[in-house]
């Protein structure tokens, strides 16, 4: 072997070194990232067991009548709760349903 052959495979195998360490760095840097992503993960799922918590002690009915004698909110059924008429929807005929066209949308299509 001649010297300029000898440097060839030594500068050969040095990037083949330096190609294998690169590599092995982003495994490396990949792998904190991953556990990084983890250990968020875990953090929000119980912010999130919290927050559903909360929710639900909120809407327990026995809090909420709490709250609402806490308060001094007069507590109306809504079955005896008035909707006030809206100006200028006196003549104006309500339909039977949410879901119900008006007589002339039915009778074109």
């Amino acid at each position: 072997m001649n010297l300029g052959t000898s440097l060839i495979a030594v500068v050969f195998f040095v990037g083949l070194a330096a190609i294998v360490v690169a590599q092995r760095l982003e495994i490396r840097s990949a792998g904190y990232r991953v556990g990084k992503a983890e250990k968020e993960l875990l953090k929000l799922d119980e912010e999130i067991r919290v927050l559903r918590a909360r929710k639900a002690q909120a809407e327990d009915p026995r809090n909420l009548w709490k709250k609402v004698q806490e308060l001094g909110l007069p507590l109306v059924p809504p079955e005896f709760k008035e909707e006030p008429e809206k100006p200028g929807a006196k003549g104006t005929p309500r339909p039977a349903s949410r879901d119900a066209k008006p007589a002339q949308a039915r009778k074109q299509g």
